[in-house]
């Protein structure tokens, strides 16, 4: 807000300067070359009545701007050249292969980035990755995410290729291709999982 306040000030110093030159420049003008001098001087303190005010407004945008920048740099918690600035909240969840759009659902948001985080920490020797937006799977086929199960310490995630269990750290703690999976209970004490024999 210090940017306003000084761009306030530049406009209001611009104002006063071009009326302080309407009556100042005739006056010097006159007194160091008469009555030409003088008229010299009006002409010149008319031109800078015009010019001085729309010089203060450009002086105050560019207050306004370093003000903003000021601003930025402080909630980012440094200069704001070399910071990137933090996400705020969660990047919102986009569901299924359609990536469906969906009100901001932070607890889905959350659950997605536990997505990323666990299947990013997959080892490169199964061949799974992270990419930047989709979550990549075995074969470089976009995998999405699509819901979510609450179990306390633990939150089961599904995605269009598979079902992990992780903690709320995003650590995995198990991980199943949905192409093995015959069916999943939840249930009291925990979630079983019904494979298809090998």
């Amino acid at each position: 807000f210090g940017g306003l306040g000084a761009a306030g000030g530049t406009v209001l110093g611009g104002m006063a300067d071009g009326i302080k030159g309407l009556v100042d420049a005739p006056v010097k003008g006159a007194q160091s070359g008469g009555l030409i001098g003088g008229i010299k001087g009006a002409g010149k303190g008319m031109v800078g009545f015009v010019v001085k005010p729309v010089v203060g407004i450009s002086d105050a945008a560019t207050d306004v701007l370093q003000g903003i920048k000021g601003t930025t740099a402080q909630l980012e918690g440094g200069t704001g050249r070399n910071r990137p600035l933090r996400q705020v909240r969660p990047q919102r969840a986009l569901y299924g292969h359609a990536r469906v759009l969906r009100p901001y659902n932070a607890e889905d948001a959350f659950a997605i980035e536990l997505l990323r985080t666990a299947l990013g920490s997959l080892s490169s020797s199964k061949a799974k990755r992270l990419s930047t937006d989709p979550l990549v799977g075995e074969v470089g086929a976009a995998e999405q995410y699509v819901d979510h199960l609450n179990l306390g310490k633990f939150v089961l995630l599904l995605s269009t290729a598979q079902l992990c269990i992780v903690n709320t750290y995003g650590q995995l703690q198990l991980h199943e291709q949905l192409s093995s999976i015959a069916c999943c209970e939840v249930r009291e004490d925990g979630v079983r999982l019904h494979l298809f024999d090998p």
